[in-house]
């Protein structure tokens, strides 16, 4: 008796842990681009004018997350494209996509180039911090020679969430 009460526990606690384990299965990374709320760009470019600094409008905008190794889907970067504008009719039609944009800015300190992904609300609960990082699986060129004298770019690797970025955390990501 005391054998089948034994047998009978082990056997419950396997199957409670091979149940525990099948809801730690990883997050689906296709999905957080969807979950995640960004600060837009015309919201920076609001903020970066009340500062009365001189501003030189450059815009990084891609038409959807993804990355390279999933066939552009997934968390992460696989293209970028630029264009320059002050109209706030303009950024407005363009920003009506399912990707989204940034402000290529200038770190004097690291004497680069960098855009900040931002977010605009706290990330989901649901979402583990692991599935945060945001990827890059190859290095991608981004022609803005036209703005800044020379071509940038984007480096494969991977991108941690950066809490202290802006309101909400976010990803910075240098170029060069």
């Amino acid at each position: 008796m005391k054998r089948t009460l034994i047998a009978a526990i082990v056997m419950l606690a396997l199957f409670s842990c091979s149940k525990e384990e099948n809801l730690k299965m990883p997050f689906d990374e296709n999905t957080i681009a969807k979950r995640l709320k960004f600060v837009d760009v015309n919201t920076r470019i609001e903020e970066k004018l009340t500062s009365k600094t001189k501003l030189e409008v450059v815009i990084v905008e891609w038409d959807e997350w993804g990355r390279a190794s999933k066939n552009c889907g997934g968390w992460g970067l696989c293209n970028a494209d630029w264009f320059p504008s002050s109209s706030k009719k303009t950024l407005t039609k363009r920003m009506n996509n399912k990707g989204s944009a940034a402000l290529l800015e200038f770190d004097s300190t690291e004497n680069k180039y960098y855009i900040d992904i931002l977010l605009a609300e706290t990330v989901p609960t649901d979402i583990p911090k692991d599935a945060l990082t945001f990827k890059i699986d190859l290095d991608f060129e981004m022609n803005v020679q036209q703005a800044v004298g020379r071509n940038l770019t984007f480096h494969k690797g991977n991108y941690f969430f950066n809490d202290s970025l802006g309101k909400f955390g976010g990803y910075r990501i240098y170029l060069n």
